[in-house]
């Protein structure tokens, strides 16, 4: 696929959609399924130019904004994998702009697909029938108040090396979307990597501590 920008949910709220993720059979998945971070890609490059973290991070402060909402309108699904069942987010004019200012400066045309959309599970063809199973399901268990508990205010993007199978993915740095002043310029993740200081060690301090923790509940409440 390539190497991509996601914008991810707080801390809190990656534990939640967790749950639900990395547990599908509890919504009729008849085997595990492939797991992933939940995130909303913003762009996609090429992975065999050797800069490509480079270019990714330096069209970060070209954004300008410190936070974006993403509020949710339904559970879709569509007849491909990485679309197999998705939370569809509210297209504002806040993420078009965020999606937009990315690509341009990327020089990229072509919007990611379904944009702006999380993924909730990734099914592979040969078990398609699973994906409306688990879109009625999860769809059928919600309604706009649980939506609307999902939404989430997000203030960090993710350089995400994606090629090869979602086992491989790999979260390479996550970055505020704009950098506060009184903190390093040193590189940093959530995910092993070096920890900066200040607001983005406590959010990464989250981030670890929500990846240890034991499935609470399924539905969020």
């Amino acid at each position: 696929m390539g190497v991509s920008l996601w914008l991810i949910p707080p801390a809190h709220m990656r534990q939640k959609f967790k749950e639900i993720m990395d547990n599908p059979m509890r919504f009729g998945a008849v085997a595990p399924l492939d797991r992933f971070e939940p995130h909303i890609t913003l762009t996609t490059i090429d992975s065999s130019d050797p800069n490509y973290v480079k270019i990714l991070r330096d069209v970060i402060p070209k954004i300008g904004k410190t936070s974006v909402r993403v509020d949710f309108d339904y559970v879709g699904m569509e007849e491909t994998y990485f679309r197999s069942c998705f939370l569809q987010a509210r297209s504002t004019p806040e993420l078009e702009l965020l999606m937009t200012k990315i690509n341009e400066a990327l020089g990229i045309m072509e919007p990611p697909p379904k944009f702006p959309h999380q993924s909730v599970f990734y099914v592979p063809d040969e078990r398609s029938r699973e994906r409306t199973v688990l879109t009625s399901t999860l769809g059928g268990g919600i309604g706009s108040q649980q939506l609307k508990a999902w939404s989430y205010d997000a203030t960090h993007i993710a350089i995400a090396f994606c090629d090869g199978e979602c086992k491989d993915w790999k979260i390479l740095e996550c970055i505020p979307l704009v950098r506060p002043a009184f903190v390093n310029s040193s590189r940093f993740s959530f995910f092993n990597h070096a920890i900066p200081t200040g607001i983005i060690e406590d959010e990464a301090r989250h981030y670890r501590l929500a990846k240890s923790m034991s499935l609470s509940s399924i539905i969020m409440k």
